[in-house]
C-alpha cells in the first residue's frame, strides 16, 4: 500500500517546512496539497482551494 501524506495549511512557509521534513526525514517523494477541496469549512480557513487565495487576502 502506498501512503501519500496530505498537508492542510494556509501558510506557504509552513507548507515548505513540512514538505521538506517529510522528504528529508521520512523519505516521502510525493505529497497531497488538496487544492481542489471546496468544503466551506476548509476554504474559510484558507486551506484546500482557499490556499490559492491565501496570499491575496
Amino acid at each position: 500500500m502506498m501512503l501519500i501524506p496530505q498537508i492542510m495549511t494556509n501558510r506557504p512557509e509552513e507548507f515548505l517546512r513540512i514538505s521538506r521534513l517529510l522528504n528529508e526525514e521520512y523519505g516521502y517523494q510525493e505529497i497531497n496539497l488538496n487544492l481542489g477541496c471546496p468544503s466551506k469549512t476548509v476554504v474559510s480557513k484558507k486551506r484546500g482551494s482557499g490556499f490559492c487565495r491565501a496570499g491575496f487576502a
